[in-house]
C-alpha cells in the first residue's frame, strides 16, 4: 500500500468516527478489543485443544498454536 493511499484511508476512517457514519467500524473495534480482554484472562488452553492437537498430529496436519501464555509454559502444558 503506498504512502498517500495510507495516509487518505487514515483521514478517511477518522473523519467517519468524527461523525459517526462508521457504525461498523466502531463496531468493529469494540468487538476485538472484547476478544483481546478474553484472550488475556485465559491462563490455560482451552478445553479440547490437546484432543484436537492429537488428532491433528496424528494425521500429521501442520498447525500453529497461539497463545499470550510463555512458550515454555505452553509446551509445558501441551505435554
Amino acid at each position: 500500500m503506498s504512502e498517500r493511499r495510507f495516509q487518505m484511508m487514515m483521514m478517511y476512517k477518522g473523519f467517519c468516527f468524527m461523525n459517526g457514519t462508521c457504525e461498523l467500524e466502531r463496531i468493529k473495534l469494540k468487538l476485538s478489543q472484547l476478544s483481546n480482554n478474553n484472550l488475556l484472562k485465559l491462563s490455560e488452553p482451552m478445553e479440547g485443544l490437546k484432543e484436537w492437537l492429537d488428532a491433528v498430529s496424528t494425521a500429521q496436519i501442520p498447525c500453529v498454536v497461539v497463545s499470550s501464555l510463555d512458550s515454555r509454559i505452553m509446551v509445558e502444558i501441551l505435554e
